[in-house]
């Protein structure tokens, strides 16, 4: 019994983990874009 509640409080953690995981590629994905178009606006700029 103690083995199979240890194993699920291991699933739960690393269903936690997972999310925390998904979370951040979110943010990077997010900060990319922004970068992406600062980088697009940057260039508009000095080329005008």
């Amino acid at each position: 019994m103690k083995l199979k509640t240890s194993y699920q409080e291991k699933l739960k953690h690393n269903r936690i983990m997972i999310e925390e995981i998904k979370s951040l590629k979110k943010k990077i994905d997010e900060v990319r874009e922004k970068a992406k178009e600062d980088k697009f606006l940057m260039r508009f700029l000095i080329t005008r």
